[in-house]
């Protein structure tokens, strides 16, 4: 298990508990089905075969696989909803679904 990795978020929507998402694993991007995130999508699937999941499936499986997860997003819905609610890293995302739901996430 690595130390620690960033992933990459791209899209406009503000995530949900349960938000569909196409992530590239050797690029370390997740991307939301916005137009933003489909377009970048886009660009990764010539260089990298996408994983089609979920936010709470996504978290598992960095949790798993990296253990400490930064998460990153510049310009775009994600990133305007982690700079909001104070999110940098994936134990943050599963903390706030856990406040926000009333228990425990994913």
């Amino acid at each position: 298990m690595e130390k620690e990795t960033t992933i990459r978020f791209f899209g406009d929507a503000e995530l949900t508990a349960n938000e569909p998402l196409i992530y590239f694993p050797n690029a370390k991007v997740a991307c939301d089905y916005t137009d933003c995130g489909r377009y970048i999508a886009s660009k990764h699937l010539d260089i990298d075969k996408p994983t089609y999941t979920t936010l709470p499936k996504l978290i598992r499986l960095l949790r798993l696989v990296y253990g400490s997860v930064k998460v990153v997003a510049w310009n775009n819905g994600i990133a305007h909803f982690f700079r909001r609610e104070n999110i940098e890293t994936i134990e943050d995302l599963a903390n706030y679904f856990s406040k926000k739901l009333d228990c425990p996430y994913p």
